[in-house]
């Protein structure tokens, strides 16, 4: 059942997009579709949060409309679009257009979409104009309805856990403040771990949990765990968040023994973590 899946997203997303000032909208009817439900969302994902992440003033669209056979799943955007002559390029890992201010992600985003679209046998299509926007379309086949079961209801809050979050990138940050304090949790962001032991230095609260992005701008992420373990003298809860899809990487990262979430990260996965790791920590504090 599609609609689920992109009411779900689009309040997912929508945090990040009013901290920019952006107008995030819906539009998709009770469609089906035949996937695999797991790699859609995280095209579908991918897609919305790049939307968001690269657009400056206006909005978001995201819609779901038959055509013929297949169910046309479309992200608009009003940002600043994409020259004709790189449009094949953004889809290559690492690849990032000129002239996006501010901006320190890895260019992992559509490279992932454009892998599972390949795998999914989904077709993908990218329009855009230079200061008009960009559109990107997936092509699902369509299906008749089918019953599924139910949603398992989602577990309580947190109880006012405190949560650090460290990841150099303003949007991402923003929109994890936002996510986290709707779930109950007392959350601290920084940019860096420096940054993050001179809030604790000002308040001197321990935090419940971790999570820190693997890349960081000359530091990886396990070497900040250790470092803020270290330095609050407990093995603090803690887990990675990372964009990357290299071999070598994944294994450099799970090799430190600390959870990883992947990029975008799923809203049920992440709140599951969280819970899980703050459990834990007070039963072993």
């Amino acid at each position: 059942a599609l609609r689920p899946m992109l009411l779900r997203l689009a309040a997912e997303l929508r945090p990040t997009a009013e901290a920019k000032g952006l107008v995030l909208k819906l539009r998709a009817a009770d469609l089906w579709v035949r996937s695999d439900a797991v790699m859609l969302e995280r095209v579908i994902r991918n897609l919305l949060s790049n939307a968001v992440r690269y657009t400056d003033r206006g909005g978001v669209l995201v819609a779901a409309r038959k055509s013929g056979p297949r169910i046309s799943i479309e992200v608009w955007d009003t940002g600043p679009g994409i020259a004709e002559h790189v449009q094949a390029l953004v889809f290559q890992e690492f690849y990032q257009v000129e002239g996006r201010r501010g901006e320190r992600g890895l260019g992992l985003g559509l490279a992932i979409v454009q892998r599972l679209c390949a795998l999914l046998q989904h077709p993908l299509e990218l329009r855009s104009k230079l200061g008009r926007g960009s559109l990107f379309r997936v092509r699902v086949p369509a299906c008749e309805p089918h019953i599924v079961p139910a949603p398992a209801p989602e577990p309580a809050l947190s109880g006012g856990a405190r949560v650090w979050v460290i990841d150099d990138d303003a949007g991402v940050r923003a929109g994890m403040r936002a996510l986290l304090s709707t779930w109950g949790y007392d959350v601290r962001t920084a940019e860096s771990g420096d940054d993050m032991l001179r809030v604790f230095d000002q308040e001197q609260r321990m935090p419940d949990v971790i999570l820190c992005d693997y890349r960081l701008a000359g530091e990886d992420g396990v070497a900040v765990i250790a470092r803020l373990r270290a330095r609050l003298g407990v093995q603090a809860p803690a887990a990675l968040i990372t964009g990357d899809t290299a071999p070598e990487q994944l294994r450099e990262a799970g090799a430190s023994g600390l959870p990883i979430l992947h990029k975008p990260v799923a809203k049920a996965r992440l709140r599951a973590l969280i819970g899980n790791l703050a459990r834990a920590g007070s039963e072993t504090a």
